[in-house]
């Protein structure tokens, strides 16, 4: 208990409005998957945030994604709810998408066939995960092109 209360009075003000904002982000993620069904949420996902136009590669723009992935992590940590891959994902993608910050959200399933069937979702942002941790036991589906 002492370890968290310690640990939270080193974050700082702007982590702690980065945190609310992932929260919120969470929320709306975790609350429209339940409205949605499944194989619609994820024919959704599995594409790049067109809409938003690529910032030059910058050192904010690399702040800010750091800033996302930190922030949506240890929200979903602390959420009375279930925030796993797809939620976080999500949040991620529409929170950076928001700062016109191209993302590609990829879904697959685990490549080890000595297992059961498992998928996991993960964000990349110019080939690097922002969400998601190691991926690399897992082969994305691959979605027909619209």
């Amino acid at each position: 208990m002492m370890k968290k209360l310690l640990r939270a009075f080193s974050i700082t003000p702007s982590q702690w409005i980065d945190l609310v904002r992932a929260t919120v982000y969470l929320a709306i993620a975790r609350v429209n998957s339940t409205k949605t069904a499944p194989a619609k949420l994820l024919s959704r996902g599995i594409k790049r945030s067109e809409s938003a136009e690529s910032l030059p590669k910058s050192a904010k723009t690399k702040n800010m994604v750091e800033r996302v992935t930190w922030a949506v992590l240890v929200a979903s940590k602390h959420v009375p709810w279930r925030s796993d891959c797809i939620i976080q994902a999500i949040a991620a993608q529409h929170w950076l998408s928001r700062k016109n910050i191209r993302t590609e959200l990829i879904i697959g399933a685990r490549n080890d066939l000595e297992t059961p069937f498992e998928a996991h979702a993960w964000l990349l942002h110019d080939g690097k995960a922002v969400t998601g941790g190691d991926f690399s036991r897992y082969t994305p589906f691959v979605m027909p092109k619209s």
